[in-house]
């Protein structure tokens, strides 16, 4: 298993993901679903051509090892979130 978080560590990075920031602040937490999901999904016909990858980033985000931006940059080098908590875990990168 690459985490093991409980549901609101996830939470948190699933939205920290969602709205590209390392802090979640209340206002963010309590916006309704549809802002959640307006945010995740492209808004037009070129950002559709873009692969998002809100997942794999929340993933990283909940081992606790990256911030957003070292997270995204860490999926940009690496084939996968397995291959990227790796290296983390070896130091290969920096992981914030």
């Amino acid at each position: 298993m690459l985490t093991s978080v409980d549901a609101a560590a996830a939470e948190d990075a699933l939205l920290r993901a969602i709205h590209g920031i390392d802090e979640v602040d209340a206002e963010t937490r309590a916006a309704p679903l549809s802002a959640h999901i307006a945010a995740a999904t492209p808004a037009d016909e070129a950002s559709k051509l873009v692969e998002t990858r809100v997942l794999p980033t929340a993933i990283l985000l909940a081992t606790g090892r990256f911030d957003v931006a070292g997270a995204r940059a860490s999926l940009r080098r690496h084939r996968g979130v397995r291959d990227a908590v790796r290296a983390a875990e070896a130091g290969a990168e920096q992981a914030r």
